[in-house]
């Protein structure tokens, strides 16, 4: 399967924005060089974790903390050298979060001063860059690409989990 993303527009500045019920996006593209140089952007973010905190905040379960979602942004810079050899800088970053923090208090006990905290967060995220230069040999060949590299960035992960009680004792 080959996934090729969108050059950006090369006469012309434009972008569009979408809003959905759980997540946003914004595209910007246009010529940094006209009919000779592009780019391109785009990013989006889920907001979920916006609306279940005014839930959270609304029930007496526990729960004092709630964030998930996830955001990632593409970016693209393609460059025409001649008719024949094109140079390609493609940008990612992305990145998930979970977050639940969760207070609990004893019965008979003032819950201003017997509690404990249980805290989960987890993230993943990974970002990458990749610089192609692809050159076509006859209009009846396939493009070839010469030359192809990625700069891998280390994915991030973190997993973090505490519980913490606070027992005070008169």
């Amino acid at each position: 399967m080959d996934v090729t993303t969108k050059d950006g527009n090369i006469q012309e500045m434009g972008g569009e924005m979408n809003i959905g019920l759980l997540m946003a996006g914004l595209t910007l593209e246009g010529p940094i060089q006209r009919n000779k140089t592009s780019f391109i952007i785009s990013a989006r973010r889920s907001y979920p974790d916006l609306f279940a905190g005014l839930i959270v905040k609304q029930h007496d379960d526990g729960v004092v903390k709630f964030k998930a979602y996830f955001y990632d942004v593409n970016a693209k810079i393609h460059h025409r050298i001649s008719e024949k050899d094109q140079l390609y800088l493609s940008v990612y970053s992305g990145k998930d979060r979970l977050h639940i923090r969760n207070k609990y208090t004893y019965e008979n006990l003032d819950p201003k001063e017997y509690f404990s905290v249980d805290d989960t967060d987890v993230g993943w995220g990974n970002h990458t860059a990749t610089l192609r230069w692809s050159h076509i040999f006859s209009p009846g060949f396939f493009e070839c690409h010469a030359d192809r590299f990625t700069i891998p960035v280390p994915v991030e992960y973190r997993y973090r989990r505490k519980k913490r009680a606070l027992l005070l004792f008169r």
